[in-house]
């Protein structure tokens, strides 16, 4: 069998090695991709404006009434989880829907 051109690349097919390599810088910029978009998101979030005039602090204080309590958060500060703002503003996402 002849090949096609002189070029070596076009030749002979890429090792499983060049595979796994280009594979893996493939996943590397798709997770660096995503780790920007929820860094993203999540500066977003933070910064958004309250739904229906409460605000973080507010949310906090209604929390801690409730039971729940601040925990260490990467920052190095205490603060409620996330998720607790996550769900503060869902609830008010449903309620602006239905007073619409």
């Amino acid at each position: 069998m002849k090949p096609v051109s002189d070029d070596a690349e076009a030749w002979y097919p890429p090792s499983d090695a060049a595979l796994s390599l280009e594979r893996i810088r493939s996943e590397r910029d798709h997770y660096k991709r995503m780790a920007a978009e929820m860094a993203e998101l999540d500066a977003a979030r933070r910064s958004a404006a309250p739904l229906i005039g409460i605000d973080r602090q507010r949310i906090q204080q209604l929390a801690l009434k409730a039971g729940f309590t601040l925990k260490k958060q990467e920052s190095g500060g205490y603060d409620l989880s996330p998720c607790i703002y996550d769900l503060a503003e869902r609830i008010s996402r449903e309620l602006q829907g239905r007073f619409k």
